[in-house]
C-alpha cells in the first residue's frame, strides 16, 4: 500500500484501538500483521479498513484477556462490512500468514531493553510512546523492529 493510504490506516486504526480500550501490545501486533500481509498481498483501497479490523481483531484475540464480539469490529467499520467479510478476511491473512501471528514487535524489544538497562517506568513510558510515533512512518518499515527501540530507548 502506499504511505498516504498507510497513513490513513494507521489514523483509523488507532482511533478503533482507543475506542475499543485495548492495550498498546495489540496496536503494534496489528501493524506487524497489516504490514507482513501487505508485503505478500496486493490490497485495494476498498479493502483497506477490512484489513485493518480483521488484523485488530486477531491481534486483540492474541494480546488481551478479553476480546470483543464480531459485531463491535463491524460497527467500529460503520457497519459498511458483513460478517463473512470480516472473517473472510481474517481467514485470508491468517492463511497468507502461515498462522504466524507471533512475532518480536518494537513494543516487546522496548520492554525487554529498559528491563535490562535497569530503566525507570518513565523511560519505558517515554520509548513506548517513541515506539509509537514510529508505527506512523511509513520509512521505519525498512528497519527491523529491534532497530527501531533501540532508537527508541536510546532517545
Amino acid at each position: 500500500i502506499s504511505p498516504s493510504m498507510r497513513s490513513t490506516l494507521f489514523g483509523w486504526v488507532t482511533s478503533a484501538h482507543y475506542e475499543l480500550i485495548l492495550g498498546p501490545a495489540t496496536l503494534h501486533l496489528t501493524f506487524s500483521i497489516i504490514d507482513r500481509y501487505c508485503a505478500l498481498e496486493f490490497v485495494n483501497a476498498q479493502e483497506l479498513r477490512l484489513l485493518g479490523a480483521a488484523s485488530l481483531m486477531m491481534a486483540a484475540k492474541y494480546e488481551e484477556t478479553v476480546t470483543h464480539p464480531v459485531r463491535t469490529y463491524l460497527r467500529v467499520c460503520g457497519m459498511v462490512y458483513q460478517r463473512h467479510e470480516l472473517l473472510g478476511m481474517e481467514k485470508r491473512v491468517l492463511e497468507r500468514l502461515q498462522y504466524r501471528l507471533t512475532v518480536p514487535t518494537t513494543y516487546t524489544f522496548i520492554a525487554y531493553a529498559i528491563r535490562e538497562a535497569n530503566g525507570t517506568s518513565a523511560q519505558l513510558k517515554r520509548a513506548r510512546r517513541y515506539a509509537e510515533i514510529a508505527l506512523r512512518d511509513h520509512t521505519t518499515l525498512a528497519h527491523l523492529p529491534s532497530e527501531i527501540a533501540s532508537a527508541a530507548v536510546y532517545l
